[in-house]
């Protein structure tokens, strides 16, 4: 369900990279009306998604990561150059912006989860490259999506019985919030400022990573101790499993994300 979920939202922005419209109008921007109909096609595209996939913006920078055109759903003022973030380049971090502007991206990707400090939300971004007939990435479309928007993950929780014996949690693996829970029932409880600071202790952590991206079966995780505490407090089975989502040529962009479902071990009177 995450899987597909998020793939929806990829595939509506490789269809939209891939319109020879789209394409003409980046190529083209010199020319009077070509940002406005990059603008609009935009809004079109993340209007007709927002019901079923919300998003926080769309936008499109070009080779430098230099803003030409975004739609999103509040007024919040932006940089004009995102070259050194993850969502342009690639990689797993935010670069240092004394440093030289690194190429693009070349195939869609996920970025690692961020805090956004403007609005104070935790968000990640889908990101496709633009190419040309020749090829050359010569834009990459972005799409911003918050943390929580995430249906399947709510869902499970309300209808898994007692939330506190057995639930879902989703852990990033990447980037600055390398441990962080991204999901989990306890944390709507918490304020921002602990939600930023509560991740999985390391030794869970190196487990974690240590499952094959290619595991088809969930593997479990041995004496996990859930770091909300309070309710949670204690020992859980826990199982986990790697996520992984494809584009529309099906190949597998790597996510970083796992998804662990935790359960109260069965405790037996030996009486």
């Amino acid at each position: 369900s995450i899987r597909y979920n998020l793939e929806a939202r990829l595939i509506a922005l490789e269809q939209l990279a891939s319109t020879p419209s789209f394409l003409n109008q980046l190529e083209h921007l010199e020319q009077s009306g070509s940002r406005d109909e990059i603008f609009n096609s935009l809004k079109l595209r993340r209007d007709s998604i927002q019901k079923r996939y919300p998003s926080v913006a769309l936008l499109l920078l070009d080779d430098n990561g230099q803003i030409i055109s975004e739609y999103r759903d509040e007024d919040m003022d932006t940089e004009d150059v995102l070259w050194h973030l993850p969502y342009f380049h690639g990689g797993d971090m935010q670069l240092d912006k004394s440093s030289s502007v690194p190429p693009p991206v070349s195939q869609p990707m996920l970025s690692p989860v961020y805090f956004c400090e403007r609005s104070d939300r935790e968000l990640c971004s889908l990101s496709v490259p633009v190419k040309n007939a020749e090829n050359s990435t010569i834009g990459v479309l972005v799409m911003e999506i918050q943390m929580g928007q995430f249906d399947p993950l709510i869902e499970s929780d309300t209808t898994s019985g007692t939330s506190s014996q057995r639930f879902v949690s989703l852990v990033e693996t990447r980037g600055d919030l390398k441990g962080a829970l991204l999901h989990h029932p306890g944390l709507k409880d918490l304020p921002m400022s602990q939600i930023k600071s509560t991740k999985v202790c390391e030794s869970v952590f190196d487990k974690v990573i240590a499952v094959d991206c290619d595991q088809v079966d969930p593997q479990p995780i041995s004496d996990y101790i859930d770091p909300i505490g309070g309710k949670y407090d204690g020992e859980w089975n826990s199982l986990v499993l790697p996520i992984q989502i494809h584009t529309k040529r099906d190949e597998t962009i790597p996510c970083g994300w796992y998804l662990m479902v935790q359960d109260r071990p069965i405790k037996v009177d030996q009486n």
